[in-house]
C-alpha cells in the first residue's frame, strides 16, 4: 500500500465511521505513528521504535479492561484518526482514572466532527470501565490553543499545565549549539 498517498489524501467528504481498532489496522497506525510524532514538538528527535508500537497494540487489541482504541475510517475502512486510552487503579485509592494515551486524525481529515468521535468514545469507554477521573491530555504540543478549545468544547476542564525536561542526546546537542551561537 502506498502509505504516503493515503496520509495525504484530502478527500472531498471528510465522512468516517468510528470503531474499535483491529489487528488489521496495526500496520497503518504504525506508520502513521513513524510519520506523524516526529512532528509534534514534545516528541523532537525521538524516533518512534515500529516494534515496539505494533506489539504494544497487538497485546492490547482484546485488552478492554485496561486499554482501548479506536479508529475513525474513510470509505474503504482504511483508518484515517485513532485514539488510544488506559484506564488504571488510582495509587491514592481504588478509583479508576482513565488517561488518553493518543488522539491523531490524518491531516486532510481534520474536522471538529472526526475529533469528536475519537473523544466521545473514549469518553463513553471511560463511563463504562467506571472511571471517576477522565483525563484529556493534550500533551503533543500541536497547537495548543486550538486543542485547549476543543477540549473544553468536549467537556474537560483545564487543571494546571503541562511541564517537561528533555534528557535526551538530541536534545542536549542542540540546546548546545544554540548556547554557543
Amino acid at each position: 500500500m502506498d502509505y504516503e498517498a493515503h496520509f495525504s489524501r484530502v478527500p472531498e467528504s471528510k465522512d468516517t465511521r468510528l470503531r474499535p481498532y483491529q489487528v488489521r489496522d496495526i500496520q497503518m497506525l504504525t506508520m502513521m505513528a513513524e510519520r506523524f510524532v516526529p512532528e509534534l514538538p514534545v516528541y523532537e528527535g525521538i524516533k518512534v521504535d515500529k516494534e515496539r508500537f505494533s506489539y504494544l497494540l497487538r497485546h492490547h487489541v482484546t485488552n478492554s479492561q485496561s486499554f482501548a482504541g479506536w479508529v475513525v475510517t474513510d470509505e474503504n475502512d482504511l483508518p484515517v484518526g485513532c485514539m488510544g486510552a488506559t484506564i488504571v487503579s488510582s495509587f491514592l485509592s481504588h478509583d479508576k482514572i482513565a488517561n488518553d494515551t493518543w488522539l491523531f486524525v490524518l491531516p486532510g481529515w481534520r474536522t471538529l466532527k472526526n475529533g469528536n468521535k475519537l473523544v466521545e468514545a473514549y469518553k463513553a469507554w471511560g463511563l463504562k470501565m467506571g472511571a471517576v477521573l477522565i483525563k484529556g491530555s493534550c500533551t503533543g504540543g500541536y497547537r495548543p490553543d486550538e486543542m485547549s478549545m476543543f477540549m473544553k468544547r468536549l467537556g474537560f476542564t483545564p487543571i494546571g499545565g503541562l511541564f517537561h525536561i528533555r534528557t535526551d542526546e538530541t536534545h542536549l546537542v542542540k540546546q548546545l549549539q544554540a548556547l554557543k551561537g
